[in-house]
């Protein structure tokens, strides 16, 4: 007997072909993620059979996301008219919200968050998306090494003054400040937690991270303080992204900080040359990081890297919609009569 479970990992393996021809660097993986039967999934579907989603929860991975977070991936039949595709994809989200995140009593506070990402490419399931109040949230970008990049910058200087050098454990402190800044700065678009604690939560990891991959985490001193700290997880420590390009070895860009006293002096990209240079001695294929989509600085920087959108994930928050009531006198726009 099929179960709504095989049929989801039927249309999500023939889905994979057409997420493919749209990126050849997406693993159609990243945004299915077709997971394990005992995973707890839920299987969804429109009323055509057109497009399946599978709904999970799962508590917060990180100090980057909600503690309760819910999650829907999607795939869809193929030759569809993008019509259909919007009413299919709407269908199977306002299931969503009816038969999993409604019957959750948290999932209408503010730390929760329900998340559905798409290849960034994949347009069609941008309209259902905005007109059920989900935003962009999260990119995933990615570039591929060059063979230029492993020259190292000269002297890895900066404007002003600002010399770049590979951190040491001494530095800890400046990069779990500059972890901290750029946590506070994501936090402003709405989809970051705020964590009383968070300076305590990163301490361990960070001395760790910095013990344990030396050599791949960079600081930018002036005047002998720090003003700047790039930090890459090479790809023996970012197995937990890195599966989702198709162009491997990959390395994880996960910390980008200029202090905003020495920004404009192209501290930022001596640091980003320092570490491509690195990846592309170590035979790295590609460069993943994450950065926050509303944010009007990460952007314009990353594209200007050679960096461009793999995987957007589109958020709620809080997960469930808040009831909207009509505006008297006014017409099904929300314009007055």
């Amino acid at each position: 007997m099929t179960t709504a479970r095989d049929r989801w990992e039927a249309l999500a393996q023939r889905d994979a072909v057409r997420v493919a021809a749209l990126d050849p660097l997406l693993d159609p993986r990243a945004a299915t993620r077709p997971g394990s039967r005992d995973d707890g999934g839920v299987v969804l579907e429109d009323a055509r059979g057109v497009v399946l989603g599978l709904a999970r929860q799962a508590p917060a991975a990180s100090v980057w996301t909600a503690p309760r977070g819910h999650s829907l991936s999607l795939a869809r039949s193929a030759d569809h008219a993008a019509e259909e595709v919007d009413r299919a994809v709407g269908e199977v989200l306002d299931r969503w919200e009816a038969e999993v995140l409604l019957p959750d009593r948290e999932a209408g506070e503010a730390t929760t968050v329900a998340s559905v990402s798409v290849s960034a490419l994949d347009d069609d399931v941008v309209a259902p998306l905005v007109a059920r109040h989900f935003g962009r949230a999260v990119v995933l970008a990615v570039r591929r090494v060059r063979d230029g990049d492993a020259e190292e910058p000269a002297q890895a200087r900066a404007g002003g003054g600002v010399v770049v050098r590979p951190a040491t454990t001494a530095d800890a402190g400046a990069v779990v400040a500059a972890t901290v800044a750029v946590h506070r700065a994501d936090r402003a678009y709405g989809f970051v937690p705020w964590l009383a604690d968070l300076e305590e939560r990163l301490a361990d990891g960070v001395a760790a991270e910095l013990g344990a991959a030396p050599g791949w985490t960079w600081v930018a001193q002036r005047d002998g303080a720090v003003v700047g700290v790039c930090q890459v997880e090479p790809p023996d420590r970012a197995a937990w992204i890195t599966g989702a390009t198709t162009a491997g070895p990959a390395a994880y860009l996960g910390l980008l900080h200029v202090d905003p006293t020495a920004r404009g002096a192209g501290v930022g990209r001596a640091l980003v040359a320092s570490a491509q240079a690195r990846c592309a001695r170590e035979g790295v294929a590609t460069v993943l990081l994450h950065h926050a989509a509303a944010s009007p600085r990460s952007a314009p920087f990353w594209a200007r890297e050679g960096y461009r959108p793999l995987l957007t994930t589109w958020s709620r928050r809080p997960a469930v919609r808040p009831a909207v009531r009509p505006v008297p006198g006014a017409d099904a726009t929300g314009r007055g009569t």
